[in-house]
């Protein structure tokens, strides 16, 4: 039995990303205290760029926000620890204000989306098991308008 979880975990080892870029810089995410002052503010711009999040010219407000979160003291952003969620921090986060405006507007959007990023496929893949179950061997060749309305009934649908 032993010989068949060590084999399933090299597997998960192979296959997963851990050492993928954009992975690691998607640590930023992460407000606890200590490794909030180890990242770049070069990796909160890459995360800008490559999800294409933001337009050009916000990236160095957002870099400067960045800094600024930084070395701001811990009593003066939203208490976090390792039982909340991320994504409560930075609606938190996205309230700060400042000198009547907010403080970190970029920053905040920016967390708050890389936040709401699917962890898994499993809402597509529920969809594709709809569709297949609606589209078969007796029904194949319903209209795109006739299979839209049908799924948005089963997905919208109450369960009993």
């Amino acid at each position: 039995m032993r010989i068949f979880y060590v084999a399933v975990v090299n597997k998960i080892i192979k296959i997963f990303p851990f050492h993928d870029d954009v992975l690691m810089v998607l640590a930023a995410l992460n407000p606890d205290p200590v490794l909030r002052v180890s990242w770049s503010s070069s990796s909160v711009r890459e995360l800008a760029v490559h999800f294409n999040l933001m337009a050009d010219e916000h990236h160095d407000a957002l870099v400067a926000e960045f800094q600024d979160y930084q070395l701001t003291p811990d009593d003066e952003l939203p208490l976090y620890s390792a039982d909340n969620r991320v994504n409560t921090f930075w609606a938190e986060m996205a309230k700060k204000t400042f000198a009547g405006g907010m403080r970190f507007p970029h920053l905040a959007h920016l967390m708050t989306a890389l936040s709401l990023i699917a962890h898994s496929n499993a809402a597509s893949e529920r969809v594709f098991f709809m569709y297949c179950k609606i589209v078969t061997d007796i029904r194949p060749q319903l209209s795109n308008d006739t299979l839209y309305a049908l799924l948005s009934c089963k997905i919208n649908m109450d369960e009993p």
